[in-house]
Formats: structure tokens, sequence, C-alpha cells
């Protein structure tokens, strides 16, 4: 079998309502390792995940470990726990499309679905 890790870098720069965020993230194969800021809020945060099965660690939010299932249609289901304040969270992914002119509230007000661009804060 052939194959092998790709490695790559985003970085990533936004200003919202006179608020900077700056986000850079490194992939390597199935870790990923990064630092984000947001205004005067920083984090730096590493994963690893193979499997369906990650753990992470974040400056601010301390150790989680996760695991997840997805089809090939891109739903999913995950779980993680987070060792420093005991919280379990859930998620369920669902895949959906929006017609064209389907509204959106965002944090500069009101858009159609197709005007939203990587970065665009949603209301959800």
């Amino acid at each position: 079998m052939g194959g092998g890790y790709g490695a790559s870098v985003t970085i990533e720069y936004s200003f919202k309502n006179n608020v900077g965020y700056q986000s850079t993230t490194i992939t390597a194969g199935v870790a990923t390792f990064g630092w984000s800021v947001y205004g005067s809020n920083a984090d730096c945060y590493a994963s690893l995940g193979f499997g369906g099965i990650s753990g992470s660690w974040s400056a601010k939010n301390g150790f989680s470990i996760g695991a997840s299932l997805s089809d090939e249609n891109g739903n999913s289901a995950g779980i993680t726990y987070n060792v420093k304040n005991g919280n379990w969270r859930g998620s369920v992914g669902i895949e959906m499309c929006f017609v064209a002119g389907t509204k959106v509230e965002t944090a500069d007000g009101e858009k159609n679905i197709e005007d939203i661009k990587k970065g665009d804060i949603v209301k959800s």
C-alpha cells in the first residue's frame, strides 16, 4: 500500500468589530499544532488523532480526549471529555445544504448563504 503523511501550514488573519484575530495551524500527518490570538486572548494547542480517537491539549482548556465516528456522507457523532474541568461534550454533525438566498445572521448583520466567507462569524 502506498501513501504518506502530508504536511500543511495555515495562517489566517481577520479583523472584525475592531478586534484582530490571528491563527496559525501546522498539520503533519495525524498531528496538529497551533496558536491563536483573539484580541488580548492568546492560546496555544496541540492535537493528535487517528482512527476516530483523538487527544488534544490547550493552554486555556487543558487536556481533552475524545472519540468520533463518521460515515461516507459526512455525518458524524462524537464525545469529548475535558480533564481540567470534568465536562463531557457530545457532538453530532449532519451534512446539510442550503438553497441560494437563505438568510444567515452574522456578526456583521444578515447575509445570503452564498455570501458567507471563511472567517465570517455566524449565529447558530
